[in-house]
């Protein structure tokens, strides 16, 4: 994997032989304020459209921001309009906080991506597996 966009809040890796895109929240996230996460997400989905992936993962193991019902509204709405290609399958390692456990899985229920093929898992190395190798260990989705 490949880093191609490093901040002080948010890391970016590719690998294009696996067609695979990793999103890496860092520690420092406890201190962004709203304004940085929304330019941090811009600059992601930036990133996330040039790149054309079929797999994302999305590590939220250091997440410390907590999202709230406007950042997730925000979130879905720019989403919609500025994401060209969906990711066939995402994998996201959660934090170890409920809270932001559960906003992102209420993020994800949102209708603009239900289509989208996610599962959550508690390791990193889970989330590759499932997602480089077809492996499935330790991972569930959301109840419909």
């Amino acid at each position: 994997m490949k880093t191609i966009y490093e901040s002080y809040f948010l890391r970016v890796k590719h690998s294009h032989a696996h067609k695979l895109m990793e999103i890496v929240w860092r520690p420092a996230s406890l201190t962004m304020s709203k304004s940085q996460y929304k330019k941090e997400y811009l600059a992601f989905l930036e990133i996330y459209n040039k790149y054309h992936v079929d797999k994302l993962l999305v590590n939220e193991s250091m997440m410390m921001f907590e999202l709230n019902n406007d950042l997730r509204k925000w979130i879905t709405k720019v989403s919609s309009e500025k994401i060209k290609v969906y990711a066939k399958q995402v994998a996201i390692v959660l934090t170890s906080d409920y809270i932001q456990e559960l906003n992102v899985k209420k993020l994800m229920a949102e209708p603009e991506f239900a289509h989208v093929n996610t599962l959550y898992f508690e390791r990193k190395a889970d989330a590759e597996k499932w997602l480089v190798n077809g492996r499935l260990e330790n991972a569930y989705q959301i109840a419909a």
